[in-house]
């Protein structure tokens, strides 16, 4: 964790630096964008499940000219792997996938025109059972390429750590590498 951390501080410290040499974006004002996040599962996860499909609803407040605040909500699905899904099968259990619910807030700057750096935080409310929620944490970078009439289409990426405190001696539970295709438009 402290290696992301650091490689996250100095890819913003970079990112700084040559901000100096580019063009200040365009104004990116309020708006919503909707889209599919794929997400590859990372850590102890993986025991279970590989990936996760959902849709994300994203709301962006504008700020300033090159930072807007943001809220989501989604629902993603991870589907067992084939080992958790023959030990499901096996014991008699569904083979379900397994069902959360992010809730985030966060903010993104805007680099250049279309390229902006995000993070955000929150919790993944499980609908599968009655745990408790999930902390969330993370960050990411993508491109919104205009189309026409404020609108355009959103393509990111983003490294996700997921802490609950119920596991007695693990509170990191997992990490995602999520690719998000949106389509974004303002009001």
């Amino acid at each position: 964790m402290k290696k992301i951390s650091i490689l996250i501080i100095a890819f913003c410290i970079s990112l700084s630096a040559a901000k100096a040499q580019l063009q200040v974006p365009a104004y990116y004002g309020d708006s919503y964008s909707i889209g599919a996040d794929v997400s590859n599962v990372m850590g102890e996860a993986t025991v279970k499940y590989k990936v996760g499909v959902g849709v994300a609803l994203k709301r962006e407040f504008h700020m300033t000219t090159q930072f807007n605040l943001t809220a989501s909500v989604g629902v993603q699905a991870f589907i067992p792997n084939s080992t958790y899904a023959y030990y499901l099968k096996y014991n008699g259990m569904p083979n379900n996938p397994y069902v959360v619910l992010p809730l985030k807030v966060g903010g993104r700057y805007y680099i250049a025109d279309t390229w902006y750096a995000e993070a955000a935080g929150g919790a993944v409310v499980y609908t599968s059972d009655y745990r408790d929620p999930a902390i969330t944490v993370g960050g990411g970078t993508g491109f919104s390429i205009p189309t026409e009439n404020n609108r355009a289409f959103d393509i990111g990426v983003r490294f996700e750590n997921w802490y609950r405190k119920d596991i007695p001696g693990q509170f990191n539970i997992g990490q995602t590498l999520t690719v998000r295709l949106a389509y974004k438009f303002g009001l």
